[in-house]
């Protein structure tokens, strides 16, 4: 659970050292969610904690929920913090796969890692339609 904690601060003290106007300006939509994220996951850790002072804690449920809540940060980290194209963080996928495959074995690393690939494509797929010039803006350039 430290582990966790010391790598959950890293990611984000760094998030907020990339950005140093997050706490200036909470009215951007990106500064909240990143100050959101943090205070969601030190909650989270929280719950978690003592989810395991419980007499018979039921360790594998726990796994699963720290994954889906590793998955849904990253990924809400990488959007707030620029998306696929502009984001330091894109890395930061790979981590549930890993802690998949070390804490609940192989095939849950591989629905994790099909869960990250799904949303990387969809990301790619958003970013190319909303961010790509349309056939229209291009004739009006030429």
């Amino acid at each position: 659970m430290l582990f966790r904690v010391v790598l959950v601060t890293v990611f984000l003290s760094a998030a907020l050292i990339a950005d140093s106007t997050t706490l200036e300006d909470l009215s951007r939509p990106n500064n909240l969610t990143l100050l959101l994220l943090i205070v969601g996951t030190y909650a989270l850790t929280i719950v978690y904690a003592l989810y395991l002072r419980r007499p018979r804690p039921r360790l594998e449920r726990l796994g699963h929920a720290q994954l889906a809540a590793d998955f849904v940060t990253g990924a809400l980290l990488v959007i707030a913090t620029g998306g696929l194209r502009g984001s330091i963080f894109v890395p930061v996928f790979f981590l549930p796969i890993i802690s998949a495959a070390l804490v609940l074995g192989r095939s849950s690393a591989l629905y994790v890692c099909t869960a990250v690939a799904s949303l990387i494509l969809a990301l790619s797929g958003f970013c190319l339609l909303y961010t790509s010039p349309s056939p229209r803006d291009r004739q009006k350039s030429r």
